[in-house]
């Protein structure tokens, strides 16, 4: 774990040493969360995500940003009362490729520390991977569509695989 957090920050400062220019800005918006992977069986359930960004140019069409975002996400079971809700702390480093004038097709990895969660024992780490398209307007506010598949088995139980997905939408504002 601590290699991997000093890879990451290794190659943010290469990153920045390339960059041109470095905006900031804060996002919110909507999670539709659940878990999918073996024996388990859980509806999508509504959540939200904050927090704030980097957008770091490289290049004329080519940006990195890194985010860090508090996310609320889970599952909706169907056996039971007790609906899994967890909360994150997620840091995405997000590619961001321009494919039309202010349209970004964007993807990378994201890291996540679990919180909290209520009624339920889980793993406390997550790694997944996020995709989905950005777009900018040219006063500042963004529209996010991404999806980010999780990897990790957040379940502690033998035989129950719980990967943690959600399709977010939002907006955001670059300062």
């Amino acid at each position: 774990m601590k290699k991997l957090i000093f890879t990451i920050v290794l190659s943010m400062s290469g990153i920045g040493a390339f960059a041109q220019d470095i905006d900031f800005g804060v996002k919110a918006g909507v999670n539709f969360a659940n878990f999918s992977g073996k024996n388990n069986s859980s509806e999508t359930t509504t959540g939200f995500y904050l927090g704030g960004f980097a957008e770091i140019d490289i290049s004329e069409k080519f940006q990195v940003q890194p985010e860090l975002l508090y996310s609320s996400e889970g599952a909706s079971f169907k056996v039971g009362d007790n609906d899994p809700t967890v909360s994150f702390l997620r840091l995405p480093i997000m590619a961001k490729y321009m494919i039309y004038e202010n349209l970004d097709l964007v993807a990378g990895p994201q890291l996540g520390v679990m919180l909290d969660d209520k009624n339920f024992d889980f793993n406390t780490f997550d790694l997944g991977l996020g995709t989905g398209l950005a777009y900018e307007l040219d006063n500042g506010l963004g529209f996010d569509l991404r999806y980010n598949f999780g990897f990790m088995n957040l379940s502690k139980d033998e035989g129950v695989t719980l990967n943690q997905n959600n399709l977010m939408f939002g907006l955001n504002y670059e300062f």
